[in-house]
């Protein structure tokens, strides 16, 4: 059946609950319970695929839109922070190129 699906684990294992990961979180350990890419080589395997497919997805997004910046006016930045960033949100634009 496997440890998702396992009723020591998981009550109601069969349920869609994504907040029973906030239920009581020091009082179980969920490391060796929770396993969304498998383990060791298989683990690495699933993780690459998911990695390569997040970005194609991304890529996918990406190239149907021209990204800019509606930058009117000049950027100020914090420099008192590692990295820097500005201390405004930046201005960013999608475009569609697919008319």
């Amino acid at each position: 059946m496997g440890v998702h699906y396992d009723p020591l684990n998981y009550s109601d294992p069969g349920k869609f609950r994504p907040d029973r990961f906030l239920e009581a979180p020091n009082k179980v350990d969920m490391s060796n319970v929770y396993i969304p890419f498998g383990l060791d080589k298989q683990k690495e395997i699933g993780f690459r695929f998911t990695v390569l497919h997040v970005k194609l997805g991304i890529i996918s997004i990406l190239s149907s839109y021209s990204v800019g910046m509606n930058s009117k006016s000049a950027m100020e930045f914090d420099n008192e922070k590692v990295p820097i960033y500005p201390k405004e949100p930046l201005p960013i634009v999608f475009e569609s190129i697919l008319k």
